[in-house]
């Protein structure tokens, strides 16, 4: 299978990411907000001359609207589904295509010949098993870090919007104010749950499970524990051009 240059777009919930690829190496990234697809074409369209462009999007709405301007820009694009890749066996149908991205990535570049726990910290902490060959064996989901904090400000009237710390490793204690207080909690219990999954998935899958962590909030938990074998914040875009290539390998063969 041979390295091939494209842009590989992950349309998430609060972010759309774009990598720039060529020759299978990621050189570059950016971001646009979700609800600005308009922004996102127009950068990516810049970017990526003659370039593909590859699509994972659990944002159906916004995706259509990103790939009308991006086709009428002239670009090529593939779009990510299950039925685009053999890589990974047992997934189900409405299985994200960002976690469908992750368990290919986690599996080709972390687990190779042991399985491999993949863990998004976005808008939604999300975990993906897959076994050392390549099946997928299940997955949790939650709520992320930051949606936690804005719902705790939207509920309750009291309770004021937060910002996190930077990802220094600190320890965290009982606070004596209210900001502190919620931000302390809230890492502490996402701490406390990536650390369980972790656990639960080691027991079910071996002690040799690989755990990796993405997402925008990946840093900065990460900080906090140990039980993370590695942080690749770009694993859902590793993920998109795996299954680019192959679909763009198949059709050359066709």
């Amino acid at each position: 299978m041979k390295s091939i240059d494209l842009i590989a777009v992950d349309l998430g919930n609060s972010r759309i990411s774009c990598g720039l690829f060529r020759q299978g190496i990621l050189l570059e990234t950016w971001h646009h907000a979700t609800n600005s697809p308009a922004a996102a074409a127009a950068a990516i369209a810049e970017k990526s001359d003659s370039k593909a462009v590859a699509i994972s999007s659990v944002v159906p709405e916004t995706a259509k609207e990103l790939r009308a301007h991006l086709t009428a820009a002239g670009k090529s694009l593939i779009d990510v589904r299950s039925e685009a890749q053999s890589m990974v066996k047992g997934v189900y149908d409405t299985l994200g295509t960002d976690r469908l991205a992750n368990a290919i990535a986690v599996w080709k570049l972390y687990g190779k010949s042991q399985p491999a726990l993949a863990i998004d910290l976005g808008t939604a902490t999300t975990l993906t098993a897959i076994s050392a060959s390549g099946e997928f064996l299940g997955g949790l989901i939650t709520l992320g870090l930051g949606r936690i904090v804005t719902s705790l400000h939207a509920q309750a009237a009291q309770l004021p919007a937060v910002n996190f710390p930077e990802a220094d490793g600190q320890a965290l204690g009982f606070a004596f104010d209210t900001p502190s207080s919620i931000s302390n909690g809230t890492i502490l219990a996402q701490i406390g749950l990536v650390e369980h999954w972790v656990k639960v998935g080691r027991k079910a899958l071996g002690n040799s499970t690989i755990a990796v962590a993405t997402g925008g909030w990946s840093s900065l938990l990460a900080s906090y524990t140990s039980v993370l074998d590695f942080v690749d914040p770009h694993l859902t875009l590793k993920g998109i051009y795996l299954i680019a290539e192959q679909a763009m390998d198949q059709a050359d063969r066709d």
